[in-house]
């Protein structure tokens, strides 16, 4: 998934999975959003046995990436 959004500073990235993490506090009051997508994503992935990766640059956007192992459902 990639967006052309704020993104944000690479010393935020290991916080990014945190519950309720926002970091464009200043402007905290016109966003929409309980920080709860990446905290959600992170369990949802490793639940299922993959990995989640995210590359954000500030101003620029972000690119978050999920491989799940491809399991036979016989």
């Amino acid at each position: 998934v990639i967006d052309g959004g704020r993104g944000f500073p690479s010393y935020a990235i290991p916080r990014a999975y945190g519950r309720f993490t926002q970091f464009h506090k200043k402007e905290k009051d016109n966003l929409e959003g309980s920080g709860l997508g990446l905290a959600f994503c992170k369990l949802a992935v490793e639940e299922l046995g993959g990995r989640i990766e995210i590359k954000s640059l500030e101003n620029k956007g972000t690119k978050v990436t999920f491989i799940l192992p491809n399991k036979n459902c016989s």
